[in-house]
């Protein structure tokens, strides 16, 4: 499964971590050096759902950047075993967030963003059953940060790699993801197809939506 977000610059201040607010502050200084920027667009996703090429080719077609997915990488020079630390997972949410916003003054109109804070919670609760408190406030920040959140169906073909945990992983994770969404009240779309298809869905709803409204406007234009 994958997801797209799309993020516009609210970030509220975590007042209890002192790294996380470093973090989050220099989102606040982006607001002033971007010029005609709309919305940062994220990805979550459960294995094998496409969502590094999808952002890839979108940032393409829009002329934009896309950030690749941090953890990933963090993951094959660090994992143990498959596994990640606690508080390693902290370290991927808050260096991922820098990287974002680094890119962000790069970015024209849209910053394709391969996974979320929010994605690297599901990984911590799936690892280890809990997560620390910084990354619990990492990604709630993420619920308000982006703006549309695009869910990518688990209907394409399976892509066996070594670094991925078989099909029945994808479906638990697929379940998992969408139902974090529900429960934390945020609207998505699902993407489903293929990345044709899924290209043209996001393109229409893009075509669409505008700053700061709500999403339920996007599917009311004619």
């Amino acid at each position: 499964m994958l997801f797209f977000s799309t993020l516009l610059h609210e970030i509220k201040y975590f007042r209890e971590y002192h790294k996380i607010i470093d973090v989050l502050n220099n989102s606040l200084e982006l607001e002033a050096d971007i010029f005609g920027f709309n919305s940062l667009i994220a990805t979550r996703y459960a294995p094998s759902t496409g969502k590094t090429t999808l952002s890839n080719k979108l940032s393409k077609i829009f002329k934009t950047k896309w950030m690749p997915e941090y953890g990933r990488s963090y993951w094959e020079k660090n994992n143990t075993n498959r596994r990640l630390t606690k508080s390693q997972l902290v370290e991927i949410a808050e260096k991922h967030l820098i990287e974002e916003n680094k890119l962000i003054k790069q970015s024209r109109k849209y910053l394709f963003t391969d996974t979320n804070a929010v994605t690297t919670y599901m990984f911590g609760k799936y690892y280890h059953g809990e997560v620390l408190p910084e990354l619990e406030h990492l990604a709630s920040s993420s619920e308000k940060r982006y703006d549309l959140w695009f869910l990518c169906g688990d209907d394409i073909p399976y892509e066996d790699t070594w670094d991925r945990s078989g099909i029945i992983n994808r479906k638990w994770f697929q379940y998992q993801i969408e139902s974090d969404l529900k429960v934390r009240k945020i609207p998505y779309i699902k993407l489903l197809g293929d990345l044709n298809q899924r290209i043209e869905q996001v393109k229409l709803i893009l075509s669409k939506h505008e700053k700061f409204e709500s999403i339920l406007n996007t599917f009311v234009k004619g």
